[in-house]
């Protein structure tokens, strides 16, 4: 039947009956299947089309909407929350377009009935997609292969011989069940300080297993056919009279001694201020000399920023400290501290040098000099460091310089003695300690008469930390001429055994007075000749009474370093490095020492 348009496009909507909440707020509507695409709009005719009130029939899908507050319409109805009159009244409600239905709709006005509850019940979340052929626990299951199945909880037990507990248990020698989920792998990290560590225990688990034997103690064996190997590579010691002592026990020559499995240092290290001693909290102490550097040179980090005050320079000069380091000392001027800061930290370093930089720039004045009368070169050198508290130890041969030969300008005390000593190739260092300038030879000994002279130090490779090695070459000279200046004496030296065909360049020095002069000089010159290794070997500092170690380095001793094979090198500089560690309070001494090795004149 066609749709007829009621008078005045009014629709009558008949309401009655009393309105019942549903439970919980939900009303129940039955939907058929879902409806076809909007049809494109109605024209508006002239007939009518009526709704029968009435229920509709259940269908088969059901949906839940939650009672909410109706969308506001362009006319709405009023109605009180409780049992209203039976009323017919008409509203008129504007011509819109209606979506077509395949079969018509209705709904009591009433408590809508509730639905039964579906067949399948799901967890309170939802299951992850899996393949058909695999099953896993309710988690993130580990990777497996594609022909892997899993039961649903414990797998069955399996033929491992041993199982382990979640945990590190003791060995078992019967089957048990693993549990599900592999235990996690721990991973255990010592921390052991250099040379501080305790040995670690060797333990062997399992039965039927015996504990290594430890091996015996040392004793003697006689060789084989009793034949008894001499090693001479010590220089002989000559005895007075007829007596010689044979000694039992260790050897004095360090190349016989046994090889020690460890070596213990116990450091010690403090820094206080002269005179009167007030200590000074350091962190980090750095003591350096070398044969190019007439002073020992220091750098000293604060651990407490405050005293600072205390090294700042007072009206009678620079304060002066001393610094002990496993039983050696050094004492030193301070020059002008250094402060660095920054939010929440403040670092002070303090360097200096040893107190004969007092006779340098910028503490002792430059001036001039001519002497008239004749003079020792050792004498000269003492006139310079006149009424001022130092002396000179003079280390070299001693000769005539004539009247008006020796004169300078501008010139500092320690710069004069270094120039008096160059002239026989000759360096100056200072005492550690005293106030005490040293005159030595560049070389003490020639290079190419190292074998046969005594070593100073001997360096065992076990004590070394690390090392370095860099070469330098220069041509195998061994001829150089030694000139004077206005007066004096000009003399070839030719290194004895040698054609003298390979020339160094010409030396040339007012104080060349002599011949013994001119000799030593040259000497120097060409001991500096060929292909030299310099080795760098960082080593702990030992302390001063244990002489039977290497203790302190000084430049120019000669060192015999034993590695396999014994070879001999010049010590040309040292650096002791002294550090605190700030979280246990450890103290490390280090020693570096730099080795000149000359290749050429091994042999």
């Amino acid at each position: 039947m066609p749709y007829v348009v009621p008078a005045g496009d009014a629709v009558a909507i008949e309401l009655k009956g009393v309105y019942a909440a549903p439970p919980g707020d939900i009303v129940a509507l039955a939907l058929a299947d879902p409806a076809p695409p909007i049809p494109a709009p109605v024209r508006y005719t002239g007939s009518a089309a009526a709704l029968r009130w009435g229920q509709a029939p259940a269908r088969a899908r059901g949906l839940r909407l939650v009672n909410a507050a109706a969308p506001r319409r362009a006319r709405a109805v009023c109605a009180t929350w409780s049992e209203a009159p039976a009323a017919c009244v008409c509203r008129r409600l504007p011509w819109a377009v209606v979506p077509a239905v395949r079969h018509a709709a209705g709904a009591a006005w009433g408590r809508a009935g509730r639905l039964p509850s579906p067949p399948l019940a799901l967890p309170w979340s939802v299951i992850p997609t899996r393949q058909a052929a695999m099953g896993a626990a309710w988690a993130l299951p580990p990777a497996l292969s594609v022909g892997a199945g899993l039961p649903w909880r414990t797998p069955p037990r399996g033929a491992a011989a041993a199982g382990l507990p979640w945990g590190m248990p003791p060995r078992q020698g019967q089957a048990v069940v693993v549990p599900w989920l592999a235990a996690p792998v721990k991973t255990r990290y010592w921390d052991l300080p250099w040379r501080y560590a305790q040995p670690v225990r060797w333990v062997v688990h399992g039965p039927g297993v015996v504990p290594p034997e430890e091996p015996p103690a040392w004793a003697y064996r006689p060789p084989a056919g009793d034949a008894v190997a001499i090693n001479f590579a010590c220089p002989a010691v000559e005895f007075p009279g007829d007596a010689v002592p044979v000694p039992i026990g260790r050897a004095a020559c360090p190349l016989a001694w046994p090889r020690q499995r460890t070596y213990v240092v116990i450091n010690t290290a403090g820094v206080v201020r002269l005179p009167e001693r007030t200590a000074i909290a350091v962190s980090g102490i750095s003591i350096s000399s070398s044969v190019e550097d007439p002073v020992w040179r220091f750098s000293l980090q604060l651990a407490d920023p405050s005293q600072m005050s205390l090294l700042v320079p007072g009206a009678d000069g620079p304060r002066e400290i001393e610094i002990a380091v496993n039983g050696y000392v050094w004492t030193a001027i301070v020059d002008t501290p250094d402060r660095q800061r920054q939010f929440n930290s403040s670092r002070v370093s303090v360097s200096g040098r040893s107190r004969t930089g007092l006779l340098d720039a910028p503490y002792a004045p430059a001036r001039g000099k001519l002497q008239a009368a004749d003079r020792l070169a050792q004498q000269l050198a003492d006139e310079e460091v006149d009424l001022t508290g130092f002396s000179v130890d003079w280390g070299i041969l001693s000769w005539l310089v004539p009247g008006g030969t020796w004169s300078y300008d501008a010139q500092t005390p320690l710069g004069a003695v270094r120039e008096i000593a160059a002239a026989a190739g000759a360096i100056v260092l200072s005492h550690p300690w005293d106030l005490v300038l040293r005159v030595r030879p560049r070389y003490p000994v020639s290079p190419w008469e190292w074998a046969g002279a005594a070593p100073d130090a001997y360096i065992p490779a076990d004590v070394v930390v690390s090392d370095s090695l860099r070469t330098s070459s220069r041509p195998l000279y061994n001829y150089v001429l030694v000139s004077g200046k206005q007066q004096g004496v000009s003399d070839p030296v030719i290194r004895t055994g040698s054609a003298g065909d390979v020339r160094e360049q010409q030396v040339v020095d007012a104080l060349i007075t002599q011949h013994d002069v001119a000799r030593e000089r040259g000497r120097n010159v060409l001991g500096g000749r060929g292909v030299v290794h310099s080795v760098s070997a960082r080593m702990p500092l030992f302390a001063a009474a244990e002489t039977d170690k290497p203790g302190l380095v000084q430049p120019l001793a000669l060192v015999e370093f034993v590695e396999g094979g014994a070879w001999r090198g010049l010590a040309v500089s040292c650096a002791i490095d002294v550090s605190v560690d700030s979280t246990t309070g450890l103290l490390t001494v280090y020693q570096t020492v730099e080795l000149e090795r000359h290749i050429s004149d091994e042999d």
